[in-house]
C-alpha cells in the first residue's frame, strides 16, 4: 500500500502546477460549488437534503482530480496489472469523493447544528 501512495505523490508532484490551479479555482468558486446542489433538492427531498448536499459537493469538487488519478492509474496498471486502468480511477475516485463527503459533511454539521 505504501508504493500506491508513493506513486499517488509522484503524480501529485508531476502535476503540481495543475492542482494549486484547480485548488485555488475551487476556493474562489467555493460557494458556487457548494450551493448548487442544494438548490435542487432543497424543497424536493428536505429529509435527505443533508446527506445530498454534501455528497454531490464532494462529487464536483473530486472532478478536478480525475487527470491526476487517470494518470496514478496508469502508472499503477503497469507496475500492477490485477486492475485495469479504470478500476484504479474509479478506486482513488471514490477515496476522494468519500474524505471530501466526510469533511465537508462534518462542516455543515457544525456550522448548522452549532
Amino acid at each position: 500500500m505504501d508504493e500506491v501512495f508513493s506513486i499517488y505523490r509522484k503524480a501529485m508532484k508531476k502535476d503540481l502546477f495543475l492542482l494549486i490551479a484547480i485548488f485555488v479555482v475551487s476556493l474562489l468558486t467555493v460557494f458556487l460549488w457548494l450551493g448548487f446542489p442544494l438548490f435542487f433538492f432543497i424543497n424536493t427531498l428536505p429529509l435527505a437534503t443533508p446527506i445530498l448536499f454534501p455528497f454531490f459537493s464532494a462529487l464536483l469538487f473530486s472532478l478536478g482530480l480525475v487527470y491526476t488519478n487517470i494518470n496514478v492509474a496508469k502508472e499503477l496498471h503497469q507496475i500492477k496489472s490485477h486492475r485495469s486502468v479504470f478500476q484504479w480511477t474509479i478506486y482513488f475516485q471514490l477515496w476522494i469523493v468519500g474524505i471530501a463527503f466526510v469533511l465537508i459533511f462534518v462542516g455543515y454539521i457544525i456550522l448548522f447544528y452549532i
